[in-house]
């Protein structure tokens, strides 16, 4: 993942040597190759989410610690939100409500009026 090039990049400029470490122990935990699509989406969202968390200049759930020495849990639903959906590996797991834009408003009054 060219991703983790950038987390590493960012890592590097981390001024506290523990959140480096941490931070390294989470690049080596989402470079775990894995084969399941679901599974890499889970990763990239973690990914995004630790990169964009980086660039913001704090870092917070699920990276203020260590990760763990099982799996890769799926990404809470509310930290998930927390993911920019301009990644291209984001997928929203639910169905976003079509935004109606003002040309529908104006057609479906009009049909409405017939």
């Amino acid at each position: 993942l060219e991703l983790l090039d950038e987390i590493e990049e960012l890592q590097a400029r981390l001024e506290t040597r523990h959140v480096r470490i941490r931070v390294r122990q989470w690049v080596d935990k989402l470079s775990e190759p894995m084969r399941n699509p679901t599974w890499k989406r889970n990763r990239n969202a973690y990914a995004h989410l630790l990169l964009s968390q980086l660039d913001a200049g704090e870092l917070s759930e699920p990276f203020i610690k260590v990760p763990d020495s099982q799996p890769l849990p799926t990404l809470p639903q509310y930290l998930r939100h927390l993911v920019p959906p301009k990644s291209p590996t984001f997928r929203c797991t639910h169905s976003p409500r079509r935004r109606r834009r003002p040309s529908d408003v104006h057609s479906s009054a009009v049909k409405s009026r017939s």
